[in-house]
């Protein structure tokens, strides 16, 4: 090369073009990048609790598969043994496409009274938890049974006059973890029954039904009966309940007690001291009469003993003086007897 006459050297220069390479996965036909395709797994809970559930009874529980991924998540679930009272409402293998739940269900049967716990397995093709698992707890509780609690083994209906009435109850209790079931009842004796209760009858646990009886004896006699209820309780399917009473003919005023105060009273009262036993006038001298000797109590107190003065005074009882009839024989035993139940029935003028 000359320049003014002066030849100079030429040296080639050697010009490098620097290349910057980005490496993506792969590019849309845009040259956008897109991101690689994963499933991810997350159960809805690690824990799937049943709680206490009778023998004879199921319970379904439910757990959820979520594929947070963006890729479909495939896989399979399993129990951990076998033998388990849980089962699988579900088939082994499943799919869950990107951004879908799976809900499982899970049946759970208990056989004994006891806790029962297994594991539900499960694996996938999720990039960050390929294997997981859920623990199912339970346990079986005992079934409900009916029993009962009677408040007494024998009603005792006491001494009642014949063609009169008794009555008395009888308590019957649930005291088991089931209805109890009253069905129905029977009586070895026609002259007891059942007032005011329709059988059959439900009693709730803890609940009780009160049974009213009525013991109406007609002529006087002696009650020994037995009650027997039938309720639904396995091998103690009858209760039986003992029924006793007494009954006594009534006593009658004119013709048992006016002819013993004829016999032995009225020669003294007559019509002296204020009190006049003889016919249409002892029974309104008698009944709930203030004794002049021994006020306040009454000459006779219906159905009380201890407050007739009449009585104290042929038994020689009580406070009440000397023993009458004054001066002659006691009454006798039968005497006695005959004033006594006329009083404990009431001092009825009859």
């Amino acid at each position: 090369m000359l320049i003014n006459n002066i030849k100079l050297p030429i040296t080639p220069r050697v010009f490098l073009v620097a290349t910057i390479l980005m490496l993506w996965n792969s590019c849309t036909d845009q040259g956008n990048p897109v991101m690689e395709s994963t499933p991810e797994i997350l159960l809805s809970t690690d824990t799937l609790s049943f709680g206490a559930v009778q023998i004879s009874d199921s319970r379904l529980r439910t757990f959820e598969i979520i594929n947070t991924g963006n890729a479909e998540l495939t896989g399979e679930m399993s129990l951990d043994e076998s033998g388990t009272p849980f089962t699988l409402q579900h088939t082994l293998g499943y799919t869950v496409t990107a951004g879908d739940t799976l809900s499982v269900s899970v049946l759970y049967q208990p056989g004994a009274m006891h806790s029962d716990t297994a594991v539900v397995v499960i694996s996938s093709n999720a990039v960050n938890d390929p294997v997981v698992s859920i623990l199912l707890v339970g346990s079986g509780s005992p079934l409900p049974v009916p029993a009962y609690d009677v408040s007494t083994q024998s009603v005792d209906f006491g001494t009642v006059v014949a063609g009169e009435m008794s009555i008395r109850t009888l308590v019957i209790r649930s005291v088991g973890t089931a209805d109890l079931r009253i069905d129905s009842l029977e009586f070895t004796d026609s002259s007891v029954q059942l007032s005011g209760t329709t059988l059959p009858v439900i009693i709730a646990p803890n609940d009780s039904l009160v049974l009213t009886l009525s013991y109406s004896p007609d002529v006087a006699g002696t009650l020994s009966a037995t009650l027997t209820i039938f309720v639904d309780v396995l091998g103690e399917e009858q209760i039986s309940v003992s029924l006793i009473g007494e009954a006594q003919q009534a006593t009658s005023f004119a013709n048992d007690i006016q002819p013993i105060f004829n016999a032995k009273c009225v020669g003294c009262h007559g019509g002296s001291g204020g009190l006049i036993l003889t016919t249409g006038n002892a029974y309104g001298n008698l009944v709930n009469v203030t004794s002049q000797g021994y006020a306040p109590t009454p000459r006779v107190t219906p159905d009380d003993l201890t407050n007739s003065v009449l009585y104290g005074k042929i038994t020689n009882s009580g406070n009440y003086g000397g023993l009458m009839p004054q001066g002659g024989p006691a009454l006798t035993t039968a005497q006695i007897n005959s004033i006594q139940q006329w009083i404990l029935q009431g001092a009825v003028n009859n």
